[in-house]
């Protein structure tokens, strides 16, 4: 007599686990805080170090360009000093400039006649230590600077016209890094069912195969065949679980969350290819794309930058207005105003402007060459991104069908199976080409929203708005 009790209890274990597995994911799904597209992507703008970085750029620019402005308008400045000295020029300069020199300060108290003409008085040359406090303010208007402000102001602009460009090609990055971490949590989820389906039919071929065993239609290898099958389904759904537990996890970091968070991801969407011919979608990745568009702006800033150090070698030309008060204690005694023409021009500086204007204009060419390989690489990449999408919506196509026809296959040969018509191996042959063809149509259509995304990306006409939910859709892959 054969000893079934082992398998019974196997059995009835195997049920167990699987109910307690199925109440727990049920209680963790109710536990789950799904989160639509469109919030996903407004959160991840909130949190993305990457905005920030690029926020922190334009906020640079603008201050850059504040300072280039601010060069070519007077200047208000407030000056305090204090000295001591028993330098005879000095100490006089001291008393003339406090008001109270006098006669004895000149050593005329030496004076005796033109006999007296040689002698030094000891109270000019050898004076006693002086105080002096020296409070002012300065006006310093440019007056003429041989265009380098102007060029530098040009210059500034364009650079922050290019920041800019970069800040606000970081909704799009962001929009498709969320979109793709988004959508692989819904895929690795589909993944997952698949696999969980693999295992279900793997139990009924095992009950089949137990039930055929018991009416002696079967030999013994042909359960433990679909026990072995069970095994690596299992196995395989387990691997397909971590793998979606792992997507669940890059999704809430991506949006600044902790990964123990319980937002999942919300309804499925999808992405539509924009319309147009070839040379249509390129004259828009030429005039559109952000990174094209930063390159041009940091061209001509760059231009502007070479202008400035060219036209540095010119004269200058300020004008200085100053008020001063003057005393022995830190007072508004002796006031005092000195107008001044400033004149600068240098005429020979070893180098130091050649050597500036040689490094302005070789970085003027490097940005110029950044230029053109980006657009050749861009230009590239919108082909290879056509063929993609294109190539990806007959994979689609195909996996639609294939999945469909495995899907039937599959179920006639288990009936056929089922009456002892049919082979373990021709079951098992055919569940497996079931969950191949289910893994490719959902591989094939994520390929196909990250294809479509990648395309639109490229010509900058990626944004939450152009995500919309899949009509297919059957609700959020929580946990």
């Amino acid at each position: 007599m054969v000893n079934r009790s082992k398998p019974k209890t196997l059995r009835s274990t195997c049920l167990l686990t699987g109910m307690l597995a199925l109440t727990a994911a049920l209680f963790q799904q109710a536990l789950a805080r799904p989160i639509g597209f469109q919030a996903a992507v407004s959160l991840a703008l909130r949190t993305s170090p990457e905005s920030t970085i690029r926020q922190a750029q334009v906020a640079s620019a603008r201050g850059r360009l504040t300072e280039a402005q601010g060069r070519r308008l007077p200047h208000l400045g407030l000056e305090w000093a204090a000295g001591r000295s028993n330098d005879p020029l000095t100490v006089l300069g001291y008393r003339l400039s406090e008001g109270r020199a006098s006669f004895g300060d000149l050593g005329l108290g030496s004076y005796t006649g033109p006999s007296s003409l040689g002698t030094q008085p000891a109270a000019l040359d050898n004076p006693d230590y002086a105080d002096n406090f020296d409070t002012g303010i300065v006006l310093d208007v440019p007056l003429f600077a041989s265009g380098t402000h102007a060029a530098e102001e040009r210059g500034a602009r364009a650079l922050l016209d290019a920041r800019k460009v970069h800040a606000g090609a970081s909704t799009g990055l962001i929009t498709f890094e969320v979109l793709r971490r988004y959508d692989a949590v819904h895929a690795t989820h589909a993944l997952f069912t698949a696999a969980r389906q693999a295992v279900r039919a793997a139990q009924g071929d095992l009950r089949i195969a137990e039930s055929l065993f018991r009416k002696g239609l079967v030999i013994r290898s042909d359960v433990l065949g679909a026990r072995a099958h069970l095994a690596e389904d299992r196995a395989r759904e387990e691997a397909a679980r971590s793998r979606w537990q792992d997507a669940l996890d890059s999704f809430r970091i991506a949006l600044g969350l902790p990964a123990s968070s319980r937002i999942v991801p919300g309804p499925a969407v999808e992405v539509s290819a924009p319309q147009g011919t070839l040379a249509q979608l390129r004259h828009t990745l030429l005039h559109d794309n952000p990174d094209l568009r930063s390159l041009r702006a940091q061209l001509r800033a760059q231009g502007s930058f070479l202008s400035a150090t060219e036209d540095g070698r010119g004269p200058r030309l300020d004008l200085i207005l100053r008020h001063d008060w003057n005393g022995r204690t830190p007072s508004f005694h002796a006031p005092s105003n000195t107008f001044l023409l400033e004149l600068r021009w240098n005429l020979y500086t070893a180098g130091v402007e050649s050597g500036a204007e040689s490094a302005a204009r070789a970085h003027r060419r490097k940005v110029g060459a950044e230029l053109v390989q980006a657009q050749r690489q861009l230009e590239r990449a919108l082909i290879q991104s056509v063929r993609n999408v294109r190539v990806a919506e007959h994979e689609v196509r195909a996996s639609q069908i294939a999945a469909h026809e495995a899907r039937l296959a599959a179920h006639l040969v288990e009936l056929r199976y089922s009456h002892g018509l049919g082979t373990l191996t021709q079951l098992l042959s055919a569940q497996a080409r079931l969950e191949r063809a289910r893994s490719r149509l959902v591989l094939s259509r994520y390929r196909l929203v990250l294809g479509q995304a990648a395309l639109r990306l490229t010509l900058n006409r990626l944004g939450p708005g152009t995500v919309i939910s899949a009509p297919d859709d059957s609700g959020h892959p929580g946990d």
